[in-house]
């Protein structure tokens, strides 16, 4: 029971603590191929499967066999040292090839364990198995998979004749052990050193460590399993926290903004500045609005914002306030973002505005009515306690991101984030979702990303982003009249 006990708590505590190691890392980590998501979630399954098995009746049956070998050997060398001696010695060799496979197999497993991805590729195709039936590719995604297995399959052939030999090894030992025993023990008893009596004794307590060894190594695989495992996860136990909450404020901040000479390379390829020289400002209440062709750093801008990368150079102040030093928590709490893709949970409409966050339903209806969402889910014969399913299926593009939008308002933030918010929309779901940003914008420093010029018209400001720096900025109607870049936009998309 308490053995039992003991494997699931430690299970649970991994998890917990994987979980909260890897959720507090920043954007960088997940962008490291090695750590895909399919990886991370295997190893929080299987490595910490792994683990507690080991910790499981196995640890107990470890020590029962290590008191009882014990306590033959010395019945062993107490009764006639030199065949004591012969069994120890036994043991010792025999203990000796076990380490050795232990270690091994061990390196097998973990090497097993990073160059198979065919866990990672399963999730791909059951996250996009739509998209592979409507463009008829199940016979290729079949062979790919395939093929995954096939990559690691000289790894479990090695794993295998390991686990041959460690079998080979626990079927003999006991008659090994009885064999050296007796023969060895044969001489002392002619030569009327040892009684019969005395050497039966010792033949049976030699045997008796073999089978020993024999029980505990049905559990040698398990015991390996968990030792690659440990150093899997032990590798998650020591990523650092991402900036920590140490720092100095946790105060509100006024909704003005600026930016200085910000430089960012990402720490892929460093040597690449997707941002350089640039510098924005925005006063509180302000609406500002970035534009520019893809890839100029305009994203990137808003990550570094919401700090999910840190720039290289320069300084981005928020209220007054450097923005890092503000505590993430603090900092992510008066930032909002809505994006181009909105990501809803499996759960009730009210979990996903809420979020985890401290409010009442009266609270989320009021940011549903700001959002322009209260009708469509109020219609629902659950209402806010409706359930979606997974990825939020069973809602158009438009219900989808005024959820997000009543999601990114319960929280009262004093910057809103807009990422492409309405570019996957058609018209009529693009218009109710600008009268919902519209409405949330009020009393709000607004920071949009766009390539719909006719979405951002009537911001305050306009910055046109190249290569990652600011190349003019004003007005719409300022920026159409100086036939500049801007100006080359809006007639490509006749707002003119």
């Amino acid at each position: 029971y308490f053995s039992g006990l003991c494997s699931e708590n430690v299970r649970a505590f991994v998890r917990r603590t994987v979980l909260e190691k890897v959720l507090h890392q920043d954007a960088a980590y997940f962008d490291a191929t090695k750590f895909s998501n399919a990886t991370i979630v295997g190893d929080l399954n299987q490595q910490s499967g792994a683990l507690a098995a080991a910790l499981d009746g196995r640890m107990v049956l470890f020590v029962w066999c290590s008191t009882s070998f014990c306590a033959c050997i010395a019945i062993a060398l107490w009764l006639q040292w030199q065949i004591g001696v012969y069994g120890l010695a036994a043991s010792i060799i025999f203990f000796v090839v076990l380490i050795a496979l232990f270690y091994i197999m061990s390196n097998l497993l973990e090497q097993e364990a990073r160059q198979d991805h065919s866990s990672e590729l399963a999730l791909e195709i059951f996250a996009q198995n739509r998209i592979i039936k409507v463009m008829a590719v199940e016979k290729y995604f079949e062979s790919k998979y395939e093929q995954s297995q096939l990559d690691v399959a000289s790894i479990k052939n090695k794993v295998s004749i390991v686990q041959s030999i460690s079998y080979a090894l626990n079927v003999s030992a006991i008659f090994i052990f009885g064999a050296i025993a007796f023969a060895t023990g044969a001489k002392y008893v002619f030569d009327g050193e040892l009684s019969g009596h005395s050497l039966f004794i010792i033949g049976i307590s030699i045997e008796f460590c073999g089978c020993c060894l024999s029980i505990v190594n049905p559990a040698f695989p398990d015991l390996v399993r968990a030792n690659a495992a440990a150093r899997i996860l032990y590798a998650y136990f020591d990523l650092p926290n991402q900036s920590e909450d140490s720092v100095e404020e946790k105060q509100e901040i006024n909704g003005e903004m600026l930016v200085d000479n910000l430089h960012f390379a990402y720490p892929s390829r460093p040597d690449h500045d997707v941002i350089r020289e640039l510098s924005i400002s925005a006063s509180a209440g302000e609406s500002i609005a970035l534009v520019g062709p893809s890839g100029c750093g305009k994203s990137t801008f808003i990550a570094i914002l919401e700090r999910f990368y840190e720039q290289r150079e320069g300084t981005i102040k928020m209220g007054g306030l450097d923005h890092r030093r503000l505590s993430l928590g603090n900092l992510r709490h008066q930032i909002a973002l809505v994006g181009q893709e909105p990501v809803l949970f499996q759960g009730s409409i009210k979990d996903n505005i809420l979020l985890g966050c401290d409010g009442t339903l009266e609270d989320v209806r009021d940011a549903c009515r700001m959002a322009n969402a209260a009708e469509f889910i109020e219609a629902l014969p659950e209402g806010y306690d409706t359930v979606l399913s997974a990825m939020g299926r069973s809602l158009s593009g438009g219900q989808k991101q005024r959820i997000a939008i009543a999601r990114a308002l319960v929280r009262r933030p004093t910057i809103l984030l807009l990422d492409e918010a309405t570019s996957a929309l058609d018209c009529a779901n693009e218009r109710a979702v600008n009268e919902s940003l519209s409405r949330a914008a009020t009393g709000r420093t607004l920071i949009s990303i766009a390539h719909r010029l006719s979405t951002i018209k009537d911001a305050n400001r306009i910055f046109f982003i190249e290569n990652g720096t600011v190349v003019e900025w004003g007005t719409h109607e300022e920026l159409s009249k100086r036939s500049g870049k801007y100006a080359s936009y809006v007639k490509a998309q006749s707002l003119e």
